[in-house]
């Protein structure tokens, strides 16, 4: 049997973008109840990530970039790109723990530590730029 690792953070739930959009909490809340009613934590480690590091941000990331996204930290409603990326109070911080859930996976599968690895994360990642 294989081994499976879910990576999992409750801040991943405070990322609100407000009521009507489409990248809501509930999607993740649906998802984790999903796996837990189709017996997956029976099959799974459950493990909370660590954010990423202000060193690992940098490897993807130019300077300028993660400094106007930091002076985003702490607001409500802010948007991040002009266009439908909206940001809470949160999502700075869940943001990080979604990139650190993203190189954890990575390395517990490349380390062999576990054979699959489900990181169940948000706010997704695929707005990032620079």
């Amino acid at each position: 049997m294989s081994r499976l690792a879910v990576l999992y953070h409750p801040i991943f739930l405070e990322h609100q973008p407000g009521s009507g959009h489409p990248e809501s909490p509930r999607r993740l809340q649906s998802i984790m109840e999903t796996l837990q009613n189709k017996g997956f934590w029976n099959k799974a480690a459950p493990l909370e990530p660590v954010a990423a590091t202000q060193e690992q941000i940098a490897l993807v990331h130019n300077p300028e970039y993660i400094a106007y996204v930091y002076s985003k930290r702490g607001l409500d409603h802010a948007l991040l790109d002009g266009g439908d990326t909206v940001l809470s109070a949160s999502s700075v911080d869940a943001a990080k723990f979604a990139a650190g859930a993203s190189i954890q996976a990575v390395n517990l599968v490349f380390e062999q530590e576990y054979d699959k690895v489900f990181a169940a994360v948000r706010p997704p990642g695929h707005h990032a730029e620079r």
